[in-house]
């Protein structure tokens, strides 16, 4: 059995989306459709998943970028080896999405079809509240209940009889991040744990939560909709702030998609908001990334001309594997550009019709009238793609100080691009990225991780609930730096 993960699927997307985990990875069933759910034969699950993985590892470029090759093939065969009896597709999904997620590439999932999604995302069985880790605690940071029992920084223990860290380390193995990165899980989980707990842990329209105090409460279920949506978290646009002569630029994402979506222009903007910090001599930028999982490569990448006053390198180069650089031939090779070989690597070309996105292995030209005073940026694990991207570029070239939180995304880059969908006939979907970044910053520096902060600001239950004196106090410790 062999899967042909080709660049030409229909289902290929080009450049990035706000984040696959909101399209799906996490869904789950009501407990009668999960019984319902039909058996496989565990010998051709198996197979399948063997294919799958091996077939993953001739295209995807990255998937032997963090692990070595005997361990990482050695771990995928004893977990498919653990496949011993007659198996639905949430018991398949539990099995692969350790795996995809040891990878460590970000833009890699695994998850049910879309028509099983719809299907059996009916229920009331999402824990009606999502919750922040902190220092091996879980606390209650949103319900979605008018009147819930539990209140806000209430710390958790167990859900239905399991310890929460029993619980968080399972949850945490299986959700992908670039390298070995751990502050996006962590962040992530924070606005998907009841869609996680579901998929990985348990189905179910009950729940016993008990507290640290010792109370106990038994709570019912509610349906994903009444969850946390991505449009409760990210729900207004870039702006520009000015306090204390400090100009405060938030980009909550890069995505064009998103910008339309609050009738923004991102070039428009940030040529007026730099204009306005120009003409009030204001000498300090913070500009605000938290919870920006990335988009459109081509505003970060822009965006840095802003801070440098000379011709820059942004990417250094674009690898894909020998099987996809053999699939571009005939009229692709206008479309796409022809594929070089240096030096043993396949290197994706610059000169295609596919995409402007592709050409920032090119030196980038540095604005006209680019900011010349302070920069800073903010970060946190959700930091994300085309986003850690440009915190890495403007990190490792001096251009800004970085408070705040390991980036989720690679310092070194990442594998994204061109995601082709392939349907299992297990039922589940896999999502494939095909180019491997390589962003030109210092080799060997943070690899595996995302751009460490200069200075460390670690996001803390009361941090996400009085903002304001957060902001307060970063202002302070900006200008004490002067």
């Amino acid at each position: 059995m062999k899967y042909e993960l080709s660049i030409f699927n229909k289902k290929m997307r080009i450049a990035l989306v706000l984040m696959l985990y909101w399209g799906g990875c996490f869904m789950g069933f009501s407990q009668s459709t999960t019984e319902n759910l039909p058996k496989q034969d565990p010998d051709s699950v198996k197979e399948e998943l063997r294919a799958l993985f091996v077939e993953l590892s001739i295209k995807h470029p990255g998937f032997y970028r963090y692990n070595d090759k005997d361990k990482f093939d050695a771990f995928i065969d004893s977990t498919i080896q653990t496949i011993d009896a007659p198996i639905n597709e949430i018991e398949i999904l539990r099995k692969a999405k350790p795996i995809v997620a040891k990878i460590g590439c970000l833009h890699s999932g695994i998850h049910l079809s879309e028509e099983t999604e719809n299907l059996l995302n009916q229920s009331a069985n999402c824990l009606p509240f999502t919750l922040f880790y902190d220092k091996g605690k879980a606390f209650i940071w949103k319900t979605f209940e008018e009147q819930s029992p539990l209140s806000i920084g209430d710390e958790v223990v167990s859900i239905n009889g399991q310890a929460i860290g029993a619980i968080y380390e399972k949850l945490l193995k299986s959700i992908p991040m670039d390298g070995y990165n751990q502050s996006g899980k962590f962040q992530l989980l924070r606005y998907t744990f009841p869609e996680a707990y579901r998929s990985i842990i348990e189905v179910t329209e009950g729940f016993e939560i008990v507290l640290s105090n010792g109370q106990k409460h038994k709570l019912k279920g509610v349906k994903m909709e009444n969850t946390l949506q991505y449009s409760d978290i990210v729900n207004q646009g870039m702006s520009l702030e000015i306090i204390d002569d400090i100009a405060i630029i938030k980009i909550p994402s890069f995505a064009n998609s998103f910008l339309r979506s609050h009738g923004q222009n991102f070039q428009k903007e940030i040529k007026s908001y730099i204009k306005n910090i120009q003409s009030q001599n204001i000498r300090k930028i913070l500009i605000d990334l938290r919870g920006n999982t990335g988009g459109s490569d081509s505003n970060p990448a822009w965006l840095s001309s802003y801070f440098f006053d000379k011709p820059f390198r942004y990417w250094d180069r674009i690898e894909i594997t020998e099987p996809i650089a053999k699939e571009i031939k005939g009229l692709n090779r206008l479309f796409y550009g022809k594929p070089q070989n240096e030096n043993g690597k396949w290197l994706w070309s610059d000169k295609g019709l596919s995409s402007k996105e592709f050409k920032f292995t090119r030196v980038q030209e540095a604005a006209k009238n680019p900011f010349t005073g302070s920069t800073y940026i903010l970060t946190d694990g959700m930091c994300m793609s085309s986003c850690s991207d440009f915190v890495a570029i403007m990190q490792s070239n001096g251009k800004a100080i970085v408070f705040g939180e390991e980036t989720g995304g690679g310092y070194q880059g990442n594998t994204s691009g061109l995601i082709p969908s392939q349907a299992l006939s297990c039922g589940l979907v896999v999502d494939v990225p095909l180019l491997k970044y390589v962003n030109h910053v210092e080799k060997g520096k943070n690899v595996g991780r995302g751009s460490m902060p200069d200075i460390e600001v670690r996001s803390d239950l009361e941090v996400l609930l009085n903002e304001e004196k957060f902001m307060k106090e970063l202002i302070k410790a900006i200008k004490e730096l002067e």
